[in-house]
């Protein structure tokens, strides 16, 4: 390479770097973060996010069934 010095010197940099950011993660676990009722939250805005969607996408596919089924396209 010819800028071999350069690259290692600035690969050396990004590694000090990262190993000062890897130190601060480490006491941040998920349980340390999150609070008492954070779990239960999490859940159910994930159901008010999903089920309707599924609701709606079950209803189409019944009503396209119907649609060949009863209607005979």
């Amino acid at each position: 390479m010819i800028f071999k010095r350069k690259y290692d010197r600035a690969l050396d940099h990004v590694k000090d770097t990262m190993k000062d950011r890897e130190k601060t993660y480490e006491n941040d676990d998920l349980n340390s973060v999150m609070e008492k009722g954070d779990t239960r939250a999490m859940i159910i805005a994930a159901l008010i996010t999903i089920v309707p969607i599924c609701l709606l996408i079950l209803v189409v596919i019944s009503l396209i069934a119907y649609f060949f089924i009863v209607r005979g396209w």
